[in-house]
């Protein structure tokens, strides 16, 4: 590789070296290396400052949603995580099934066209409320996911994934028969030790 120098006063006159077409795509490459591990920190920290900013504004309630289809329940995996249901934190000054349809689009695009039915409220532990609903979509709904979650699927209720929202089961298992939710352990925890859906 050549090593380059900006023209002093010692170097006028002198002729310049030429500079070969794969030096030329070598330093391309080595720049748009360096622009795009700089975006990427760039937007690794726009992510993090939006995520303090949103948490800023959400209150202790939560809303969730059973989006059913052919009597199948949509379920997202969250990244290196536990499958769950679309939901989320009620943010301040808003009402549930205002956060339930952002929620909702924020986390699958998927933008309601009817409006769900509360099934139940309940009171979290660290005092806020739950609110629960659900949909039955005869037109197959299909998320484009954002970066909190890493797959998806529609699951019937006897299939439901090992790694499960332990309290979103707890409230499927009020709702519906445990003849058709698989019986999972209430405190099963993953690796770390953590429950899930905590």
């Amino acid at each position: 590789m050549k090593i380059f120098h900006i023209d002093e006063p010692n170097e006028i006159g002198k002729k310049k070296q030429r500079v070969s077409r794969n030096d030329k795509m070598f330093f391309k490459q080595q720049v748009e290396s360096v622009l795009k591990e700089r975006k990427k920190m760039t937007e690794g920290n726009i992510k993090l400052k939006n995520l303090l900013i949103e948490s800023q504004d959400d209150t202790d309630s939560s809303v969730g949603l059973l989006l059913l289809h052919d009597k199948q329940l949509l379920c997202l995996k969250r990244t290196g995580s536990y499958w769950s249901i679309p939901k989320g934190h009620i943010k301040i000054g808003e009402a549930p099934i205002e956060a339930l349809n952002r929620e909702l689009a924020e986390e699958t695009q998927i933008v309601l066209d009817t409006i769900p039915k509360l099934i139940l409220t309940t009171e979290k532990e660290n005092g806020g409320s739950f609110y629960l609903y659900v949909i039955h979509s005869t037109n197959l709904q299909t998320p484009t996911l954002d970066e909190e979650h890493e797959d998806w699927k529609y699951y019937k209720f006897y299939d439901l994934p090992e790694k499960f929202d332990f309290k979103v089961l707890k409230h499927l298992k009020s709702f519906y028969s445990d003849k058709f939710v698989r019986p999972h352990n209430d405190t099963v925890s993953d690796e770390s030790g953590e429950y899930f859906g905590k």
